[in-house]
């Protein structure tokens, strides 16, 4: 028994066979913009650890007398925040502003007889810097800093 299927319903099928490898393509370049994605983020988590490694031995250099090396230091930090920022990474300033809880947390505090160019709630010092996103102000990581009471 044969049928016959209508003008319709065989355009109907070639159009889905048109379909099934325009839907395997794009379900693949769905899973490469996410691999993708999760590279950059790891990337992004890589540099920061950079920054913060390269933030301790710029503290230790300066302690230790080391101008020139501090000078150098502070210019591959630099070169880290730089590349930070082409991927829409910004470092959130913390020193001498005040103190914000939404992007910072104080992990110390000094008296404000101790020093005199800041007032009750600045940020004296920054322990570990926080990052955001530029674009929409999301949270990566808050900055660790000590302020004054």
């Amino acid at each position: 028994m044969v049928t016959m299927e209508s003008p319709y319903i065989q355009e109907f099928k070639k159009m889905l066979q048109e379909l099934k490898p325009i839907t395997k393509m794009s379900f693949e370049s769905e899973k490469i913009a996410k691999d993708m994605q999760q590279d950059v983020n790891e990337l992004i988590n890589l540099t920061i650890q950079a920054v913060d490694a390269m933030d301790l031995i710029y503290q230790s250099a300066i302690k230790m007398n080391l101008k020139d090396w501090g000078e150098q230091i502070e210019v591959v930090i630099n070169d880290y925040l730089q590349l930070l920022d082409s991927y829409g990474i910004e470092e959130i300033k913390s020193l001498g502003e005040f103190m914000n809880g939404e992007i910072m947390t104080s992990i110390g505090t000094i008296p404000e007889s101790f020093q005199a160019e800041l007032q009750k709630f600045q940020v004296f010092g920054v322990h570990e810097r926080g990052f955001r996103h530029k674009d929409t102000g999301r949270l990566i990581r808050e900055a660790k800093v000590i302020t004054i009471y």
